[in-house]
This record gives structure tokens, sequence and C-alpha cells, in this order.
């Protein structure tokens, strides 16, 4: 267990006591902290289990000593489906990056894109993925050219399209390869400007 306290506050002691002290910028939004209030205490545990025999994953939460560390990683499971919905709604969807600028607008695109992953959801809850079992892998939708089909459906005028859509998905089907894991990609993306739609 770690523990801290969190403060908007530079003062010297802040400064001289960094393994006690975690300073908040002040136009970083932090809901437990207010004029009244200046250090907010915290506690956090740092939990490490297996994943395989060669990995394992390490787990920062606040939840109390009599929470285990096996019904933590029964937790991180279940969870699993909610962080892959977020995945696909940032990198497939594209929701990791706004074009407007107004507050609005920005609102516009985020509702516009949770209604295209939800209609996107309820059309794969339809597609019947049939299993071989001559084939050595199990098949699985591909959620990115679905999305791509999906959107070609809203913009279409064309009846027969939709007939096809879920013979299209099941075109392009991916293999689940159990007992793959890749390394992490971190790479950090600059600022697009569009500072090029002026000229």
């Amino acid at each position: 267990m770690t523990s801290f306290f969190l403060s908007k506050k530079h003062t010297t002691n802040v400064k001289k006591h960094p393994e006690i002290y975690k300073r908040i910028r002040n136009d970083q939004t932090f809901d437990f902290l207010d004029k009244d209030s200046t250090y907010y205490p915290m506690k956090i545990r740092i939990i490490r289990f297996p994943i395989s025999e060669t990995s394992h994953e390490l787990v920062l939460t606040n939840l109390p000593d009599s929470i285990t560390p096996a019904m933590i990683k029964l937790l991180y499971h279940k969870r699993w489906g909610i962080e892959t919905s977020f995945r696909e709604l940032k990198y497939s969807i594209g929701l990791n990056a706004f074009h407007s600028k107004t507050h609005d607008s920005i609102m516009q695109e985020i509702w516009a894109r949770l209604l295209l992953y939800n209609f996107c959801e309820m059309i794969t809850t339809n597609v019947v993925i049939e299993q071989n079992k001559r084939n050595k892998h199990t098949y699985q939708i591909n959620y990115s050219y679905t999305i791509f089909v999906c959107r070609k459906l809203l913009t279409t005028q064309k009846q027969k399209f939709s007939n096809d859509v879920e013979i299209l998905i099941k075109r392009e089907l991916l293999p689940i390869r159990t007992d793959r894991a890749y390394p992490r990609k971190v790479c950090t993306r600059s600022a697009i400007s569009f500072i090029y739609k002026i000229y």
C-alpha cells in the first residue's frame, strides 16, 4: 500500500517532500480539492498477477485490502469488454481526434460517433458466424470493416445495399488466435493544426 497526499499548493514543504506530496497543476480539474481543503489523502495498492508463464500484469487500485488479488484479477477480466469498447470508440470510430473547436460542435461529434458505435453493435449482434470444424481457427467480426460497411449503409440511398450488409460483414472475418501477445506500442502523437484550412 502506497500513501501520499495530492495538493495544488506549491509550498516549500511540498517541494521538499516529493515522496509524501504529489502536486496537481492549478489548471487541472480535481473535484476533491477546493478552497477549504489543502491536501487530499490517497492510498494506492500495487498488485501484480501472472497472465501467462512469462508475463505479468500490474494493476493500481484504491480498493481496500479485503479485496484479494484473485478478486481484482476477476474484476479486471470482467471489465475487459468495456476497455475494448473504449478502444473501438477511440481508434476505429475516431473518438480520439476532433475536427471542431467549439464546445457544442465537439459534443455533436461525440454523440454522432456514439450513435455510430451503437448502430454497429446492433448490426453485429444479428450477424451469425458459422464456424467450420475443418478450419484451424474460430472466426470473429472485423470491427473496423464493420464500421466502414455501416457508414456506407447510412450514407447510401440504395435499398439493395441494406439487404447485403450481413453478407458483406461475413466476407471480412478475422481468425481468433489464442495465446498471442504483442508488446504494447507506445508512441506519442503530435497535435495536428488545422491552420492550413485558412489558406
